[in-house]
């Protein structure tokens, strides 16, 4: 039996498409090419529907670990974003933030370098230097460092991560007790 619901992303209501933008849970599962067209067809290259579903198949894909396949699509997840909002803006954090590790997760930390250090800049001009999210960033990046073998540069951001995230926390423990 076909199922018509929704999109489990919860992008799919809303964004204009109504009974054309729906596809049923059993192609979008079995990751059919098809289901793709039908989508694409049925939305605008920028509109949030076609993104919830291009990060859904990259989602998807990453999860059988079929890494080569979910790429292309984090990727044009992060293009439309790019397209959207602009190379800097904190709308792309999260799929820059999705390219990165699906990048990492494959060993491939000279394609995740470039993406880390923009993610961190991003995080950084958003949030200000202290907050916890940019500490977790600059983890990551020398994590990123240490599978490039740049140990030295991993080594600082490390040691930086850590008081960032400690700062903030005994700043917010200070206020409360105020």
């Amino acid at each position: 039996s076909t199922n018509t619901q929704s999109h489990p992303g919860g992008a799919w209501e809303g964004t204009g498409g109504g009974e054309r933008a729906r596809v049923t849970t059993e192609v979008i599962l079995r990751g059919e090419p098809y289901a793709l067209v039908i989508v694409e067809k049925a939305s605008s290259p920028d509109n949030l529907f076609l993104a919830d579903y291009l990060n859904y198949l990259a989602e998807l894909f990453k999860a059988q670990e079929k890494y080569a396949e979910a790429e292309p699509f984090y990727e044009r997840v992060l293009a439309n974003a790019e397209k959207a909002a602009g190379r800097d803006s904190d709308f792309i954090s999260l799929p820059l933030y999705k390219l990165t590790l699906l990048y990492q997760s494959q060993g491939k930390y000279g394609q995740a370098e470039p993406l880390s250090l923009r993610l961190l800049a991003i995080r950084e001009n958003t949030l200000g230097p202290h907050h916890p999210d940019v500490a977790q960033r600059l983890n990551e990046l020398a994590v990123v460092y240490r599978g490039l073998g740049k140990f030295a540069e991993a080594e600082p951001l490390s040691e930086r991560a850590p008081r960032r995230h400690g700062h903030r926390c005994r700043t917010q423990h200070r206020a409360a007790r105020s």
